[in-house]
């Protein structure tokens, strides 16, 4: 009880009140501390919001453009699809050209055996019918070559008996009033 009687009283409140003077400063500087830290955290929260709503919008970009890059590819891959079935026809009916090419160059000599007959063929027609223009004066329009599948000469004839015609002779008829009667032409150049 010497506390209420003793002389050290003022002294003990003084350092009482010292103390919870530093004690509110302290917790003002621990408040002060906290309201730095709960903004600073406000400001992170906020940047991390900004942050991963870029991040969302990135992705979302790059999903729009891998996606449109996806469907051009599916484009282009189609348009090839389509050229290379074209191709695969056009490359089919080359196939079926270069086997008949092949066919035909299996029968090239029988070719060219039978270009040589038909040129021979050809010939004959022409000196046949050359052979009944023997004079000059023979003009006959009715008379024409038959070069398939033989030479042959179509003329006019009259009805006259041929076992009378002598060899290397042939029957010239004329259809013309003034020249009436059959005329005997004899073949040259024919053997």
């Amino acid at each position: 009880m010497a506390w209420f009687g003793g002389g050290q009283p003022k002294t003990h409140i003084q350092e009482a009140n010292k103390h919870l003077a530093e004690l509110y400063k302290k917790v003002e500087e621990l408040e002060e501390q906290l309201r730095i830290k709960t903004s600073e955290l406000h400001q992170k929260e906020e940047d991390f919001t900004v942050a991963m709503q870029e991040v969302h919008q990135k992705r979302k970009l790059e999903l729009q453009e891998l996606n449109t890059l996806i469907y051009q590819q599916n484009l282009k891959l189609q348009r090839l699809e389509r050229e290379m079935s074209s191709r695969e026809s056009e490359l089919t009916v080359l196939r079926r050209r270069c086997r008949m090419f092949d066919e035909v160059l299996r029968y090239k000599a029988t070719l060219g055996k039978l270009t040589i007959t038909l040129e021979q063929a050809e010939q004959y027609a022409r000196l046949t019918a050359n052979a009944r223009n023997y004079t000059k004066d023979t003009q006959n329009s009715d008379d024409t070559v038959n070069t398939e599948p033989a030479p042959l000469m179509i003329r006019d004839v009259a009805d006259v008996d041929d076992s009378d015609v002598p060899n290397g002779y042939v029957i010239n008829g004329s259809s013309s009033p003034s020249n009436s009667e059959p005329r005997l032409l004899k073949l040259t150049g024919l053997r």
